[in-house]
This record gives structure tokens, C-alpha cells and sequence, in this order.
């Protein structure tokens, strides 16, 4: 049947009450042209329904106009015969109830006068088609130049607009009554009823809002299966990211940015359906070596930034040299992997994933450890003031613990002083460094360095970080550095400028150092637990 615009026709309740006792109301869920009730409903009256009856083409597989409403009359026209349009009272489409005309006329219908339209009626049904067409692309695609004519459906998706055709048009150069089966008039064999269209599943890694007129002017791509390989007649699996990468596209960043590279929201912009990250893992040194990599050229992975300082690992990298075919280019082309999550928060592309680095721990100590010559250092800087000191041990004195990381060494070996920062060898052990032995009486854990940073014995005075730490004038590795005596505590600790170091406050203090044995009394059991008594104190 033709679809035409509405002029809603006024039909006579009581020329209907016959028709709607016959032919049960159409239901709301189902508000269109329903094929198989109507054939359904024609063969319980013996009678055999052709897809012609109603749709007629010409020898071009053109739609041309066709039974219009005299098909429809029959059962949903004016008792005792009549053409359905012949009837235009607006009042009487306004009637209301389950049996009105307007109900009628909207099954196939869109209303355009609104101001005929009941009260009561429902929206219009939104279903999808029953007989919606199901196309074999593998069979055609294997026909001598049909790869070429993907555009001739695919409109959006064409570089250039083809010429206006009708669906069934483009169809009936084979599929006509002396060309290949089915024929234009088995329409059952392609418009298959049974149900609604399989709804498309719910991908994150799906390139919504694709550019293929883009695509195809930059790329010079005349076949679409470029792209779109592996068609079948079941399914139609979407392009994997490495036809991205075909022709030298998506590789390296020479063409376009590369598809395995750090720019992956340009194209995913999922939501949800994350990949489970390995978080357990982190990267291993010593393991990358035994598979060729250059772990020897540092640079290759921790570039140095514009002022000399070392900047976060593959900065600015694009992924290299981890996408490398060689190594893991198989994993980024993938949707699942297990590297993401060693150096990123998540392992979704479409997420803005921050650099996670992961601190060597107990179990998995770090693999590289840190020494220095403290001797040449004091030479080299020309002083021995706390200003010297504070340039790797700034964070003492401010409460934290650990020295200064990279950027305090960038003023000297970000500007020519070797080692350079890229010459990592020179102050980075594979081993731990040989350090002096910690006693069960250490204050290291405990001492807060900014609390003893001025001189009681002296009014706005600084103390003297080597006024304690005196080997460090002596000091060329770690080993030679010595822990502080008691002794040099007694200058303030004299019950007068601070408690007495020979008092009853020991414990304000000592407690056990890390990796060193408990004191006597504690192995004992007898006096205070000291460890507590200072945590209580935090």
C-alpha cells in the first residue's frame, strides 16, 4: 500500500461496529501495518494473500502507485461499499474509544490535523519493520565488481553522494524474472518476517560518528573491504584496529597519529566496560633485557623535558618503543591486555588514564637504588651550610622523609655536569648499597628533623645539619655514613634548652628501628612497650 499523507476521514461509528466486532482493534504495542495478522486473517477466510496485492513495481523494481485503500475497504471502509477517503467529517474522527475511526486510519497513517485527532489516542508505534530485508554480502560481495557498489546502500557512508535510486532498483538488474532467483515478485525470500531487528550490542569500543568521506579521501581507498574484511552472510563483524594501520595509515605517526599510540580518545569514546586492569604488575628491568630490549639506553624510554629534568617514563613517546611489532603491538590492537594496567589506572582507550607508577614493595623491592658521594658534593657545591644540604634534603626539614627525587639534581646534571641525567648508570645500583648498620637504639624513624631545625641555644639561629651529621664530611658512599651519638644531643638535651638525655624520657625517642633487634627489656617482656608508647605519641 502507498503511504500517503493523512487527511483523517470521519467514519460513522455504527458503519464500523460490524468491522471492529469482526476484526479486533489493532493494540497499542503494535501501531503500524501488521503483515501477518492480515495474512493470517485472510487465510481463515480461505483466501491466499500475494505480496501484490497491495505493492506493485514496474520492470525497473520501481514502486509505482498501487491498491491504495481498495484492499483496505473491504474490511475497514463504510458498510455497504464505499472508498474509506470519502468520508470527511472531522467530528466524527474525534470520536473517542478503542473502536474509533481515528485509531483506524492511524495504523497505516500519520495524522497531519491534529485538530481531528481524540483525546485518547496513542502515540505512534515506534516497532521495528516484521519484514525488514536480510542481505547476503558474502554471496556478493564475490560478484565481478559489486565490492565498488557498497555506496549504492550505504549512502551515508559514500565519498560521494551515487545517484538517487530506489531500494528495489538497484536489485532488479540481476533479480528480475529472467535473471537470478529470488525475483523481483518472491519478496519472501528477502523480506523475511519472524520478529525485530537483533538490537545492536552495547560496545564502548565502537567509533561512533566514523568520517569514511574523510577516511576515503585521505586514504585513496576504492574497495571498502580495505576496512571491512571478513563479511559473512551471518554476521558483519566490524573492522579491527588493524585495518586502521593498513597502508601506512594509523602506524607511526608519519600519515595520521598512530592507532596503537596515545591519542586513542580522537576515536573511542566508550563509557563503561572497562577491561580489568593488572595492577599487580609493574614493570621489571631485568626481565625486558632477556628479550632484547636496550634497557642500557634509558633514553629510549626516560626522556629528558626542556629544562634538563627527567620526565615521567615514555613521555612523549607515543607508546614507544612498548608497541614496537616486535613486543606488544598484538596487545594494543586487542581489547583485552594485561600491560595497560602496569603503567595506566585503567585499561579503557577511551579514558584519560593518568601514568601510574608503582613503588617497589616488600615483596617486589624496586630494582634500581640510589647512591651518592657525599664528599664530592660538598666540594663540588663550595659549602657546607644547611643550604647545600636541603637540595636533596629539603623534605627533612619540612616533616617527610624521603629526598628530594630528580629535579634536585637537574641545576647540576641537567646542564652538562656528569653523569648526565640520561646516564642513569652513574648514580642508579642494579644491587642495594652497602649502608651502615642500624642499631636497636636508632632515633632514624622517629627524629623530626624539622622540629630540632633551630637552635635553642641560639635565638633565631638555624642548627647545623654536619653539627650531627659529621661523617657526612668524610662520607664517599653510603656505608661510611654514620648514624649521630647521644653525645651530640647533650648540647640541648640538658634539662634546661630541652629535656635531659640521661632522664626518664627515653622513649620520647628510641623505639625499635626498622630491621634492627628490639631492646633487651622488650624481648623480655619487662618495661614499657616502648614502640607503642611513641605511636600512642604520634
Amino acid at each position: 500500500m502507498r503511504n500517503k499523507t493523512l487527511v483523517l476521514i470521519p467514519v460513522v461509528l455504527a458503519m464500523l461496529a460490524g468491522v471492529a466486532s469482526a476484526v479486533p482493534t489493532i493494540g497499542v504495542s503494535n501501531r503500524k501495518f501488521d503483515h501477518a495478522r492480515h495474512d493470517a486473517s485472510s487465510k481463515a477466510k480461505g483466501k491466499v494473500t500475494e505480496c501484490t496485492q497491495c505493492h506493485v513495481m514496474n520492470a525497473k523494481g520501481e514502486p509505482v502507485a498501487g491498491r491504495d485503500h481498495a484492499r483496505c475497504n473491504s474490511c475497514h471502509g463504510p458498510r455497504g461499499g464505499g472508498d474509506m477517503r470519502s468520508i470527511t467529517n472531522c467530528e466524527v474522527m474525534k470520536t473517542t474509544g478503542a473502536g474509533g475511526p481515528a485509531r483506524v486510519c492511524a495504523v497505516c497513517h500519520t495524522p497531519t490535523r491534529p485538530q481531528c485527532l481524540p483525546g485518547d489516542l496513542p502515540g505512534p508505534f515506534r516497532g521495528a519493520s516484521p519484514f525488514a530485508p536480510q542481505f547476503a554480502h558474502q554471496k556478493h560481495i564475490g560478484l565481478s565488481g559489486f565490492a565498488a557498489k557498497c555506496a549504492q546502500c550505504h549512502k551515508e557512508q559514500a565519498p560521494v553522494a551515487p545517484a538517487a535510486k530506489a531500494g528495489h532498483s538497484l536489485c532488479n538488474g540481476c533479480h528480475n524474472s529472467t535473471g537470478a532467483r529470488p525475483n523481483m515478485a518472491e519478496c519472501a525470500r528477502c523480506h523475511m518476517g519472524g520478529g525485530a531487528k537483533t538490537a545492536p550490542v552495547n560496545d564502548p569500543f565502537r567509533l561512533n560518528g566514523f568520517q569514511h568521506k574523510s577516511h576515503h579521501t585521505i586514504s585513496k581507498q576504492a574497495d571498502c573491504q580495505g576496512c571491512h574484511t571478513k563479511m559473512s552472510d551471518a554476521q558483519l563483524p566490524r573492522p579491527a584496529m588493524a585495518s586502521c594501520m593498513a597502508n601506512g595509515c594509523h602506524v607511526d605517526g608519519g600519515k595520521a597519529f598512530s592507532a596503537v599510540g596515545t591519542q586513542c580518545t580522537k576515536c573511542h569514546k566508550g563509557t563503561g566496560g572497562a577491561t580489568a586492569t593488572r595492577t599487580d604488575l609493574a614493570f621489571n628491568h631485568s626481565e625486558h633485557a632477556k628479550r632484547n630490549t636496550k634497557i642500557a639506553d634509558c633514553n629510549g624510554c626516560h626522556p629528558i623535558d626542556t629544562t634538563g629534568a627527567l620526565a615521567a617514563p615514555l613521555q612523549g613517546k607515543d607508546h614507544q618503543p612498548c608497541a614496537a611489532s616486535g613486543c606488544h603491538l598484538n596487545e594494543f590492537l586487542g581489547r583485552t591486555n594485561k600491560i595497560c594496567g602496569v603503567c595506566h589506572a585503567s585499561s579503557s582507550p577511551w579514558a584519560k588514564n593518568p601514568a601510574r607508577y608503582k613503588e617497589g614493595s616488600p615483596d617486589k623491592p624496586s630494582e634500581y637504588f640510589e647512591t651518592i658521594n657525599h664528599v664530592k658534593h660538598l666540594t663540588e657545591l663550595k659549602g657546607s651550610t644547611n643550604d647545600v644540604c636541603e637540595k636533596c634534603h629539603g623534605e627533612k626539614l619540612a616533616g617527610k622523609g624521603k629526598p628530594a627525587p630528580h629535579g634536585a639534581c637537574v641545576s647540576c646534571h641537567g646542564r652538562g655536569t656528569k653523569p648526565e641525567m640520561t646516564q642513569c648508570a652513574g648514580c642508579h645500583l642494579s644491587q642495594p648499597p652497602a649502608r651502615a648498620a642500624v642499631t636497636e637504639w636508632s632515633v632514624r624513624s622517629t627524629f623530626p628533623h624539622n622540629k630540632h631545625k633551630s637552635d635553642p641555644r641560639k635565638p633565631r639561629t638555624d642548627a647545623t645539619c654536619l653539627e650531627c651529621h659529621a661523617s657526612v664530611k668524610t662520607a664517599t658512599t653510603l656505608a661510611n655514613l654514620k648514624n649521630p651519638t647521644m653525645a651530640g644531643c647533650e648540647g640541648c638535651h640538658n634539662g634546661k634548652n630541652a629535656f635531659k638525655t640521661t632522664g626518664f624520657e627515653c622513649m620520647r625517642c628510641h623505639t625499635r628501628a626498622p630491621g634492627a633487634a628490639a631492646p633487651v627489656n622488650a624481648q623480655a617482656g619487662v618495661g614499657p612497650d616502648v614502640t607503642a608508647m611513641v605511636e600512642r605519641q604520634e
